[in-house]
């Protein structure tokens, strides 16, 4: 089974203010780890579902806001 997800910081939890979603803002790195931690998450739920091929769109600002070091080794991350 092949998984697309499109991912954008806007909804990730304790996003609660702009700031925390603009890259150039002291609170964005803390929610770009949480928006890597909740697509981790995700993938994990789509393997143990049977999930052999996952795409990763990142789809905030620049594209650059998930580490694809802290994914799971069958996703693909589409940046910029």
């Amino acid at each position: 089974m092949k998984i697309f997800i499109s991912a954008d910081i806007e909804g990730i939890t304790g996003v609660t203010h702009w700031d925390e979603t603009e890259k150039t803002k002291s609170d964005h790195k803390e929610f770009a780890h949480q928006m890597t931690l909740e697509v981790k998450a995700a993938c994990e739920g789509a393997i143990d579902a049977g999930a052999d091929e996952i795409w990763i769109k990142d789809a905030h600002d620049t594209a650059r806001n998930i580490d694809h070091n802290l994914l799971p080794r069958n996703t693909k991350l589409i940046r910029g």
